[in-house]
């Protein structure tokens, strides 16, 4: 039991340091959930392998020392206890990408009933007032307006039907359908994986699926993380550019002191960061109030 924990936390650790190190560097906005779901499948490959190399110098060594058929019987234990291990990695690695999916489409089935948010009904209520009149509307105000309702499924629904009224189409962020059919192609694919991680080598799909380069999948899950719908709060998943935002705005107001507290902040919680749907209530308010210094920081502030 404790070496199967240990198996468990290691792949964890491992998988959170990948998407730690990702999210450094790249621009939140993205998303990074689905990347550290493949990390984990990636770092359950890496647990198998570790423990295929070691129990196989073993086995070989009997194959060697013994005739076959008490080879056989002196590699049966050896055998079992790696296959026992196998299939923990396997289990947990799989609750672990399949729970995040069906979270995701939990997320995204919700959405379709969130209300309008107040600001946004006075907005569309202006909205629907100057298309009553018929005034004339500007590009960049139905590109702001589009910005502004872009990943809420209700208010998008409005918006394209206050829109279509002036003969302008709108295309919505949000789309439910589209959205849980790629969830459900990632899902696919992790577990087909997950089911060959002891031999990968025998899959050119679950080959694929552990490659970071593979440009198909790694559009899939992009399309995935920037689904707003799908994220585990939305706004949350911001949280980390608009800290860097501010760390930066900061700097630029020669507020040194503030920015670097603002950057150790970042530091010390870039693996919660990195993943927003695990974010704290606690953690995400003291991001706000960090975010908020920065951005009113001004010349001679301290």
């Amino acid at each position: 039991m404790a070496d199967n924990m240990r198996l468990t936390l290691d792949i964890n650790k491992r998988a959170t340091e990948r998407a730690k190190a990702e999210a450094s560097e790249i621009n939140p906005k993205s998303g990074t959930s689905t990347r550290f779901y493949q990390y984990f499948v990636i770092e359950g490959r890496e647990a198998i392998r570790r423990l295929q190399e070691e129990a196989e110098p073993k086995i070989t060594a009997n194959n060697e020392r013994f005739v076959k058929k008490v080879a056989d019987v002196e590699n049966a234990p050896i055998k079992a206890e790696l296959n026992d291990k196998i299939k923990v990695i396997k289990d947990y690695v799989r609750n672990k990408v399949n729970s995040g999916i069906d979270a995701r489409i939990q997320r995204i089935n919700a959405s379709r009933s969130i209300p309008v948010r107040t600001d946004s009904l006075k907005l569309l209520q202006t909205i629907q007032m100057l298309v009553d009149m018929g005034a004339d509307i500007s590009e960049t105000d139905w590109k702001m307006w589009t910005e502004k309702f872009a990943g809420h499924y209700l208010e998008e629904k409005v918006f394209a039907g206050l829109a279509k009224k002036k003969g302008i189409d709108i295309l919505p962020a949000s789309n439910p359908e589209r959205s849980i059919e790629n969830l459900e192609t990632f899902r696919d694919m992790a577990n087909h994986t997950i089911e060959r991680l002891d031999n990968p080598d025998g899959s050119l799909y679950a080959l694929s699926f552990v490659s970071l380069t593979n440009k198909g999948l790694n559009e899939l899950m992009e399309q995935i993380d920037s689904d707003l719908a799908s994220i585990i709060p939305a706004d949350k998943l911001t949280v980390l550019q608009r800290l860097k935002d501010a760390k930066e705005h900061a700097y630029n107001k020669d507020n040194v002191e503030l920015s670097v507290k603002i950057g150790s902040f970042i530091n010390r919680n870039i693996d919660k960061l990195a993943t927003p749907e695990e974010m704290q209530e606690s953690l995400y308010a003291e991001a706000e109030e960090f975010i908020q210094k920065g951005m009113a920081a001004e010349k001679g502030s301290k």
